[in-house]
């Protein structure tokens, strides 16, 4: 429920290397930073031998110096809104599952996923308060690491990776 941009992405599906630039998240609506997170540059290495099984995997993923907008207001703040999309959003692709007339389980949230590690670096965050006119201050957050997401035969869906690493942020 909210915009999605990039600027750049270059893919290899031979060396199973990839960079992402210039990703941005927009806000939901009633907020008025131009976005909730930006990520100047990710990279992701995956498994090339996996693209065509039931199950792709991907060896990490690292995001570099995002910068995270909390904007603040009587109502929530944006990243409490997203947060309530993301789990909305994994509930409804949950929900496929078991849907089919003939009685089958239908696939839910795509392919299904392993990512071994997903590592976010020199995240920066600007608190904004709307009381405050906008104003607030920008505070650094450690490194944060995920790993073994979705390993074991059922994987994970993308939507289920979102919801792990926004919980982590």
């Amino acid at each position: 429920k909210t915009t999605i941009e990039m600027s750049e992405i270059d893919v290899s599906w031979f060396s199973g290397r990839g960079t992402i630039k210039g990703l941005n998240l927009g806000n939901p609506e009633g907020f008025k930073a131009e976005s909730a997170i930006e990520i100047p540059v990710a990279t992701i290495a995956i498994r090339p031998t996996t693209v065509f099984k039931e199950k792709l995997v991907i060896k990490s993923i690292e995001i570099e110096a995002p910068f995270i907008t909390y904007e603040g207001q009587m109502s929530g703040s944006n990243l409490s809104q997203i947060q309530e999309n993301i789990d909305e959003f994994v509930g409804k692709v949950k929900g496929l599952a078991g849907q089919s007339t003939e009685g089958e389980k239908k696939p839910s949230g795509g392919k299904k996923l392993q990512v071994d590690e997903i590592v976010i670096r020199n995240a920066k965050v600007k608190i904004a308060l709307t009381l405050l006119g906008g104003k607030g201050a920008n505070i650094s957050l450690p490194e944060i690491r995920l790993a073994g997401l979705g390993q074991g035969e059922g994987g994970i869906t993308g939507p289920e990776v979102l919801k792990s690493v926004w919980n982590a942020l």
